[in-house]
């Protein structure tokens, strides 16, 4: 069953005088900015799941850099790395780049920023944003809940396991009028997986 944890009200770890360089399709604000679902569930509001936004990704390839200014260095992919363009695992000998990422656009005390596989060049992306990524069930995963100010609700964190029904517990935090988006992470690396969001 998935399980609540509580914490102290600890202000999160920001990068303080640094700008992400968001690319001029970014709508540059906290939260990040969202885009249109495609599903609904039965009795619950629209949702969406968002991997990394492509425009950023777009920018980091023709810098040939992440927005960190670690450099864009392309290798062949063991197989299973979680790519964060396309919501998948990678296939062995694809092209793919590990790089410093932050899903928040501008410095914020709860910015987090950690390391990411993407594919080094264009992909399809994710496009069935109205379903939970199929790659990524079955595994351990914390949803770290953020309230609509984008501060994180402490009181809401809450760990999938395996057998759980993560898009259930996902719709299920949605639904409180005080989250405003949750952050899917990896339990075993601790790594961003990927945003969940009302649609609209």
């Amino acid at each position: 069953m998935p399980t609540e944890r509580s914490a102290g009200p600890a202000r999160g770890g920001g990068a303080a005088g640094y700008d992400i360089a968001a690319g001029p399709e970014c709508d540059v604000r906290i939260p990040p900015d969202s885009r249109r679902g495609t599903r609904q569930a039965e009795g619950m509001a629209e949702i969406e799941y968002l991997p990394i936004d492509p425009h950023r990704l777009t920018g980091m390839r023709e810098k040939g850099a992440d927005e960190f200014g670690n450099a864009w260095e392309p290798y062949p992919a063991a197989g299973g790395e979680p790519l964060r363009c396309c919501l998948r695992k990678a296939e062995p000998a694809e092209s793919i780049v590990l790089m410093t990422y932050t899903p928040w656009t501008r410095t914020d005390p709860w910015m987090e920023a950690g390391p990411v596989f993407v594919h080094s060049g264009p992909c399809a992306g994710y496009t069935d944003t109205g379903t939970y990524p199929a790659a990524f069930v079955g595994s351990r995963r914390m949803l770290n809940t953020f309230d609509r100010d984008g501060a994180r609700a402490y009181g809401d964190i809450t760990f999938v396991e395996p057998d759980d029904d993560h898009d259930a517990t996902v719709r299920a935090l949605l639904a409180k009028p005080e989250i405003g988006f949750v952050h899917v992470r990896s339990t075993d690396a601790g790594c961003f997986t990927f945003e969940a969001r009302r649609a609209g």
